[in-house]
Order: structure tokens, then sequence, then C-alpha cells
């Protein structure tokens, strides 16, 4: 992420933003914070579907494990299957 912030991010924002500002000190010292909370967006933007997509796969394991503690004979065979530690079901 700091080849993002720097190369990408903070080098192109120090030459963008004193062409909008009249005040070119103050462009120049607001790219870092700039930066850095574009570099935050990112960050999450490409961290919270994995994340998303791993939680649910969890929360599907674990559903299947507590229902077939409970009650074995209401899962289905075939769905068990796809998990590695369901795969053998006492009937």
């Amino acid at each position: 992420m700091v080849i993002i912030r720097k190369l990408v991010l903070h080098i192109p924002l120090l030459f963008i933003l004193p062409m909008f500002m009249t005040n070119k000190m103050l462009a120049v010292v607001l790219s870092v914070p700039i930066s850095d909370i574009l570099s935050v967006v990112v960050t999450v933007a490409c961290f919270v579907p994995g994340f998303y997509q791993k939680m649910n796969n969890y929360v599907k394991a674990t559903l299947l494990n507590i229902s077939k503690s409970i009650s074995p004979e209401i899962c289905d065979k075939n769905n068990l299957k796809d998990h590695g530690s369901f795969d053998k079901i006492s009937t």
C-alpha cells in the first residue's frame, strides 16, 4: 500500500493540487493527508468484498455443523459432502 500511496496518489497530487488552489504551499501540505485518505479508501474497497465472502462461507459451515449436531437426519447428505469435515455422516 505504500507504493500506491506514494507513487500513485501522493506524487500526482503534488502536481495537481497547486493548479487548483491559490495557496500553493497549502496545496503541497494537503497532498499528504489527501493521499492517506484515498489510500485507506482503496484498501477498504479491496478488502471488504473478500472478507464478506470468507465470512459468509464460515457462517454457512458453522450453521451446517450446528444443525448436524442438533439433528443429523434433517441435513442433506449431498449438501454436507462439499465440506471436508462433514464427509462421514451417521444415518
